[in-house]
């Protein structure tokens, strides 16, 4: 359950801007179990609208699709194609799988929607890892995917006009090195990061230099919701300006360039001890 987007109305969009990037990690971070793809039980813990469920079904046909929003666990129905695939409605702060029945978990862009932040040292998510831990077999695999903070700050051609958004979002997600430590204290042993340094998360969109002025756009990206009303105002009267002064382009080219640098999405590949 998100503690700041409106999941049951973004779902009837979500998937006209967002795409399943990163595949190849994610398959091959799945793969460190030993199950084979066929006989494993895979829990896609916060599947959204089901795109990467989707996409994966080919390789594992049993995927437990689990999320708190009666709009995407819908959206993910829609997408089955396997009927060795459930449905759960559930938070991923308290999942209902029993201790040791999963072979693998993929957790993706979730983290940051938990009620955390850095003062408290990020209680909620310490308790996620552990459930995760906890649904885990011993040798299960797991596969988070985060946007670090670098990626929030530099891997958006957009965030120089949100900074209050991109400030509250950052301190909702821990640094990776805080996120390995929690890893490994839930009882993980944990692999260096991987970026797929090409890819965009709203695909062909994301280079959509009017894109902030459409709501639907907006809704593929939840950073969006956090900004405050004046901000998204300003945000929108930034873009109109430049449109007319004809320099809205020329913006978008020169603040997307660091974002070949940091990528936008980091995959933490994870072994259950």
């Amino acid at each position: 359950m998100s503690s700041y987007e409106d999941y049951n109305r973004v779902s009837r969009t979500y998937d006209g801007t967002r795409r399943p990037v990163g595949l190849q990690i994610v398959l091959d971070g799945l793969s460190r179990c030993e199950t084979p793809f066929e006989r494993m039980k895979l829990v896609d813990a916060g599947c959204g609208t089901g795109a990467y469920m989707a996409a994966l079904q080919d390789h594992i046909p049993n995927i437990v699709a689990l999320d708190y929003s009666v709009g995407m666990l819908e959206a993910a129905r829609r997408k089955n194609r396997s009927g060795e695939t459930s449905f759960l409605r559930a938070s991923i702060q308290m999942i209902p799988v029993s201790d040791g029945a999963a072979d693998a978990v993929l957790n993706n862009l979730v983290l940051h929607h938990l009620p955390d932040n850095e003062a408290d040292g990020y209680p909620a998510q310490q308790h996620v890892l552990e459930e995760f831990a906890r649904i885990l077999r011993p040798g299960g695999a797991l596969v988070i995917g985060v946007c670090t903070r670098d990626q929030l700050r530099q891997g958006f051609w957009f965030n120089r006009l949100i900074p209050e958004a991109i400030a509250a979002c950052s301190q909702r997600t821990a640094p990776v090195e805080k996120q390995r430590t929690m890893l490994e204290e839930a009882g993980f042993a944990v692999e260096e990061p991987i970026v797929p340094w090409a890819e965009t998360l709203q695909g062909d969109a994301y280079f959509d230099r009017l894109g902030p002025l459409d709501p639907v756009w907006r809704d593929g990206d939840s950073v969006w919701s956090l900004a405050p009303p004046e901000e998204l105002e300003s945000a929108c009267r930034q873009v109109r300006d430049m449109e007319n002064a004809g320099t809205l382009s020329d913006f978008v080219a020169s603040h997307d360039k660091q974002r070949l640098a940091t990528g936008q999405i980091t995959y933490l590949c994870a072994t259950r001890r």
